[in-house]
């Protein structure tokens, strides 16, 4: 018996799903009368519930991502998608982040709906506060699905319109999922109750958007790595946590959300149920970078095969199609819904700001291998992969060949290519990073030439007005901005060394970089800095100079004004 028919069988036999109607975390039962069905059927301590129109709650579970900085941290690099996998979802190596540091500091939090969003949410956001205009909107958009013409019209009562507003959201144009966080975050904001409850980061308040691809598969492996069959619970469990088809029981449509089973970080319906669109567009992932149309994760409820809702698997969805006439009209999917997450800015302030430099160079001088270049060499490391495992699979071909062999000739020349092919890659690796690092050590030049100028300009007004010790508000305020540039001008000058020592490590390829960079067509401003990085890195090579006499010249080449009054006034 193939996989695919002892799974489905076993889903059908072996992990029985609650009745309809009934939920898990209510021993398999009806939900209490006063459970909140339409919002959050299963309360939990942890949730974060943030208000919403029409008396409604969008429930949120905070995902942990490791690491106390706001910068890279070993346990933020994971494998995601599937070595195994079909075209478009195998493996790759990425940097996860969180949104909201913890409140103790020492680690960071995606915030993720629990649920997927549903139809008495949408409608109650669409309808500004109103539930039945709301449904009348959504009938209006979407004539073809049934359920909310029925909903709108009244024609269903009691528990099953209940059941129908507890489903999720789905068969609508794309731009309709736009409106709604457009309107959710609008009306939030405006609303103290729900602005207050908010997660924040620095002085902003969050906002409502899609979960990114990343954030979605973390949360669906539980933030750990691959599982077996690519799922996070047994197959033979799989009717416990996702509604899905079987080979004996064909689902035409979605259910109640936060029926089944959880899984990690206390999320609901993440596979099976309705497909969710991220805030992602379709890349292909290996060496293509075309962006394509949406992209929806977890599967849904017509899904039978494993396949289809794994935790790598990704599906595109296309924002038009054609209708019968042969004519394209925009797409209401009835298998693709979504869920929210609240997302941050990344630097919403001055101070946050500060603190981002701070970690940042911190980060660039204790760990130049996985600072910018460091990733990318390790990026360029794993281009030469794939003719390094050939390489390795041609060399174990070749100690189990006799000597006498006449294929020992043939194995010796493949192997010869496939070593030619990496040292090829790594040297293309080692010049894009050079100049790349040339690039940046020039734009750094300026920018702390600039940094330069505003300190002056600050000095000059402070003077003007009496000096620092005059107690008048403007010159308060100058003395706090000065303070500022100062500490921008010292932190520019320090990534402007430790530039020059990563572009200077690379000798042979710097040589290439900066002549590359001279033959480009440079404002007054980056042709100062090239001259100072080419200078600079010159001496690195000979064994001369040092990153204090760097840091004087750079500030006395910086300090005609009109470099900078020219495009900054």
């Amino acid at each position: 018996m193939n996989k695919l028919l002892l799974t489905s069988l076993c889903t059908v036999v072996c992990g029985a799903a609650p009745a309809f109607g009934q939920y898990a975390c209510h021993n398999n039962t009806l939900a209490p009368a006063d459970v909140r069905v339409l919002d959050n059927p299963c309360p939990d301590e942890a949730d974060v519930i943030i208000p919403m129109p029409g008396g409604l709650e969008m429930v949120f579970r905070l995902v942990e991502v490791p690491g106390d900085n706001f910068w890279w941290s070993a346990d933020r690099d994971i494998e995601i998608g599937n070595p195994d996998a079909a075209i478009f979802q195998t493996s790759q190596l990425i940097t996860i982040g969180g949104s909201f540091p913890s409140p103790a500091g020492d680690s960071w939090y995606i915030v993720m709906g629990k649920y997927e969003v549903t139809v008495a949410q949408m409608a109650v956001v669409i309808g500004d506060g109103d539930l039945d205009n709301g449904l009348q909107v959504l009938a209006d958009l979407s004539p073809e699905y049934a359920l909310y013409s029925d909903l709108a019209s009244g024609q269903l009562g009691g528990a099953r319109r209940a059941r129908g507003l507890a489903q999720p959201a789905v068969a609508l144009p794309l731009r309709t999922f736009d409106r709604f966080i457009t309107n959710y975050v609008d009306w939030c904001y405006e609303n103290m109750a729900c602005k207050n409850a908010l997660p924040s980061f620095g002085r902003m308040p969050g906002f409502f958007r899609l979960p990114t691809e990343m954030e979605w598969e973390y949360a669906a492996r539980g933030g750990g790595g691959p599982y077996a069959d690519d799922l996070p619970f047994p197959l033979a469990d799989a009717n416990r946590y996702a509604f899905i088809s079987t080979l004996v029981q064909t689902r035409h449509s979605p259910t109640a959300i936060g029926r089944l089973r959880p899984t990690a970080f206390g999320l609901y319906d993440l596979f099976g149920n309705v497909g969710e669109l991220s805030d992602s567009r379709f890349y292909s992932l290996q060496r293509h970078g075309k962006a394509g149309a949406h992209v929806a994760r977890g599967g849904d409820f017509s899904d039978s095969n494993p396949e289809y809702f794994r935790v790598s698997y990704r599906e595109e969805v296309p924002v038009y199609q054609f209708d019968e006439a042969g004519g394209l009209r925009l797409q209401r999917n009835q298998q693709v819904g979504f869920r929210l997450a609240i997302g941050s800015l990344t630097h919403p302030d001055r101070p946050t700001m500060n603190r981002i430099e701070r970690d940042y160079a911190d980060w660039r001088s204790s760990d130049r291998l996985n600072s910018a270049s460091g990733l990318s060499t390790r990026a360029g490391v794993l281009r030469a992969g794939d003719p390094l495992v050939q390489l390795g699979e041609i060399l174990q071909e070749l100690d189990q060949t006799p000597a006498n062999s006449p294929n020992l000739d043939v194995l010796i020349g493949r192997a010869v290519v496939q070593v030619n092919e990496v040292q090829v890659r790594l040297s293309e690796t080692s010049q894009a990073l050079s100049n790349q690092l040339a690039r940046s050590a020039v734009v750094a030049a300026a920018e702390a030439g600039r940094s330069g100028w505003q300190v002056r300009q600050r000095e000059s007004a402070l003077a003007d007005i009496g000096g620092a010790g005059s107690m008048t508000a403007m010159a308060q305020r100058l003395e706090r901005s000065l303070v500022q540039f100062r500490e921008d001008q010292a932190r520019s000058e320090q990534i402007y060394v430790s530039l020059l020592r990563e572009l200077a490590s690379y000798r042979d390829y710097a040589d290439a970089a900066l002549r590359s960079v001279d033959s480009q067509e440079l404002n007054r401003r980056d042709r100062i800095g090239f001259d100072l990085v080419n200078r600079h890195v010159g001496q690195l090579l000979e064994g001369r100079g040092n990153g204090q006499a760097f840091r004087s010249e750079l500030a006395n080449a910086y300090q005609d004004d009109s470099l900078f009054q020219i495009q900054d006034d």
